[in-house]
């Protein structure tokens, strides 16, 4: 499983399947779009952009400004400037990011995440 977003331009895939059907989708800006990795699949425009691959593994990438629950790994990309609260059980945590920081978070158990903007956001269950 892939998810992409576009960071800057949209673009165009073309997604072509094991069984040969073909499917053409926009991503926009902030957009995320989900498909088979295994796809052959072939970009129309240029720009930057966020990747989550997975293999063996569950997760999802979004566009948000807050999360919660139990995460292996959180990993928050700021396209602007961010204020992070988060929060467990036993602690709070502020952190400042900068345009362009990512940060990772492993065994987010009982994990609440707040932005001060939305960010992508990636998690792995």
């Amino acid at each position: 499983k892939r998810f992409i977003s576009s960071l800057t331009n949209e673009f165009l895939l073309t997604h072509k399947a094991v069984d040969g059907c073909t499917k053409q989708v926009a991503v926009k800006p902030l957009g995320v779009h989900c498909f088979d990795g295994g796809d052959v699949t072939e970009c129309i425009g240029s720009g930057a952009d966020f990747n989550l691959m997975l293999k063996n593994a569950e997760g999802k990438l979004l566009f948000c400004d807050s999360l919660e629950g139990d995460f292996e790994f959180v990993f928050v990309y700021c396209t602007q400037p961010t204020t992070a609260v988060l929060c467990n059980e036993n602690q709070q945590k502020i952190i400042r990011l900068n345009k362009n920081e990512l940060l990772a978070i492993s065994e987010a158990k009982n994990f609440k995440l707040t932005l001060s903007r939305s960010c992508l956001v990636s998690v792995i269950l």
